[in-house]
């Protein structure tokens, strides 16, 4: 049940591809010498999307890989891609982004494997945002007011975002205290701003 509420899918509607199955069977043995179980690949029209690398989940537990629709032909195959790098490591990386996630991009790019440029980025050595608190408090704003992320998604989207273990970030920031200060902070910074807008709007008709 844990991975179903992880799950940016979730009770939304997805349709199977077939076609998409039959690359990932492809991809599969290109890259991966036909080692991964075959998953089976849905479209889901409405997800809230919690990582800036890719629009996708990779859900062992039933064997089903989810991509977003509305997305081009490059960049669905290179989420593809990146969610069966997941299907590889899922015992060894609990689906974060960590240095043998990385080291896996580096392998598969080598081999020509399509991943979109912040992949590329990730697989020269990208680096995430320093692990502090003022940047953690950050990342909680961006996905609760620009991802549009509920409270319970906010831990699985920092750990996606700095490439850190969520106990780890806990250490710097308590997640749920983070999200309440957050929260009054631009509830606080919503409601003078509102005033300024009003006060102009009155001296302006005055």
């Amino acid at each position: 049940m844990k991975e179903s509420f992880e799950n940016p899918f979730f009770l939304n509607s997805c349709r199977r591809d077939f076609s998409l199955e039959k690359i990932f069977k492809s991809f599969n043995e290109k890259y991966f010498r036909g080692m991964l179980l075959q998953y089976k690949i849905l479209i889901g029209s409405r997800c809230k999307n919690f990582s800036h690398l890719s629009a996708g989940y990779c859900s062992v537990s039933d064997r089903k890989i989810y991509l977003r629709s509305g997305v081009s032909k490059n960049g669905t195959l290179q989420t593809l891609m990146h969610e069966m790098v997941h299907a590889k490591l899922w015992w060894l990386t609990k689906n974060d982004h960590g240095k043998a996630f990385v080291n896996e991009l580096r392998r598969v790019r080598k081999l020509g494997a399509p991943l979109s440029p912040l992949e590329l980025d990730l697989s020269e050595g990208y680096e995430p945002p320093r692990l502090t608190r003022r940047n953690i408090e950050n990342s909680i704003q961006d996905a609760l007011f620009i991802e549009g992320l509920p409270k319970r998604q906010v831990p699985r989207y920092l750990e996606r975002e700095f490439y850190e273990p969520i106990p780890r970030i806990r250490k710097v920031v308590d997640i749920k205290k983070g999200i309440q200060k957050v929260s009054t902070d631009m509830k606080t910074w919503a409601y003078f701003k509102n005033r300024k807008i009003t006060r102009s709007l009155f001296l302006n008709l005055g």
